[in-house]
């Protein structure tokens, strides 16, 4: 399923799958509820609306790429810097007339650095096929990658 971003009134943005999961990461990870607290209430007071729209067209591919920085505390006491980088390819597959679409992501690059150590996680991340209705709706199947982090995924999404 997709992920709808609100951006006050009226306003949302419906994220692609790999993006819904990162920004669920993020949120999850970084604990940064007192943010949206303060966005929230700044965006409850914006008169102004917008709508975004994007059309998909079978054959176009788009990379995006995800860095989160997450300062945590270790039990001794000493902070610790979390970067996790992804960086994958979205390829719409194709267009139907009645404005659905499906397209396919894949990873092609994935990583966690801390204390100056890198883990390349890009073999462990499934490819996902997504297909979405006219409306946002989204039914995601994911294959391949290691078995944890796809369920991890599919229950972050």
């Amino acid at each position: 399923m997709a992920m709808q971003v609100r951006m006050g009134r009226n306003r949302s943005l419906y994220l692609s799958p790999v993006l819904a999961w990162a920004v669920a990461m993020c949120v999850c990870v970084s604990s940064a509820c007192a943010l949206a607290k303060q966005v929230a209430h700044k965006d409850a007071t914006d008169a102004a609306s917008y709508l975004i729209k994007r059309v998909y067209k079978a054959g176009e591919a788009d990379r995006y790429q995800v860095t989160t920085r997450i300062n945590v505390v270790q039990p001794n006491g000493e902070p610790v810097e979390l970067v996790w980088k992804l960086l994958f390819k979205e390829k719409i597959r194709e267009t139907n007339k009645d404005g659905s679409s499906t397209s396919l992501s894949e990873f092609e690059s994935g990583s966690l650095e801390a204390s100056g150590m890198a883990i390349d996680l890009t073999g462990l991340l499934p490819s996902m096929t997504t297909v979405r209705a006219k409306n946002g709706a989204a039914d995601v199947r994911m294959d391949g990658g290691d078995p944890q982090i796809t369920e991890e995924m599919k229950v972050m999404m």
